[in-house]
């Protein structure tokens, strides 16, 4: 929880892909923070998976 994606890694894949197709919710914010947004230690619950899915969404439309 709260481990920032590489910033490395970030660039490599928005070499590869449209930008604007990457995101990226990792490292500390309000969804990593809390422990009741998890299952364990690495897969959230629905509700987040829902609420990422639509800010994916709705950003692309």
């Amino acid at each position: 929880m709260g481990i920032k994606f590489s910033s490395d890694d970030m660039k490599i894949l928005r070499s590869m892909f449209d930008k604007n197709k990457i995101f990226d919710f990792s490292g500390i914010n309000d969804i990593t923070t809390s422990k009741y947004n998890y299952f364990e230690r690495e897969h959230y619950r629905p509700f987040i998976a829902y609420r990422i899915m639509d800010s994916i969404y709705s950003y692309s439309r």
